[in-house]
């Protein structure tokens, strides 16, 4: 049990691009079924349609660092707002579409 408590989850990438992934426990038959580590670890927003404000609801469950690309996948900065540990709004500048990644 030492151990697993120091075990750290780091986001699934391909490249430099988050992926939605999980973690399944193999291992909680050995503690009793007491222990669970399933855990979503990412998630991927897109925003199809131009906007300044951009709604991100997620299951998550917590504040997740946030990571803007516009569709030339180039990086842009907007203002970040948690509303709950499951929505997120981001403002910016001006509108545009691309996506959002959630870790």
């Amino acid at each position: 049990m030492k151990v697993v408590r120091q075990w750290q989850f780091i986001p699934a990438k391909q490249g430099n691009t988050s992926l939605e992934s999980w973690v399944d426990d193999p291992f909680s038959s050995h503690f009793n079924n007491k222990v669970t580590f399933t855990a979503k670890l990412g998630y991927v927003f897109t925003q199809s349609t131009p906007s300044a404000t951009w709604t991100i609801n997620h299951d998550l469950n917590k504040y997740p660092a946030v990571s803007i690309v516009d569709s030339a996948n180039d990086e842009v900065i907007g203002e970040v707002h948690y509303t709950s540990t499951t929505q997120v709004v981001v403002t910016f500048s001006a509108a545009f579409s691309g996506k959002a990644f959630l870790n």
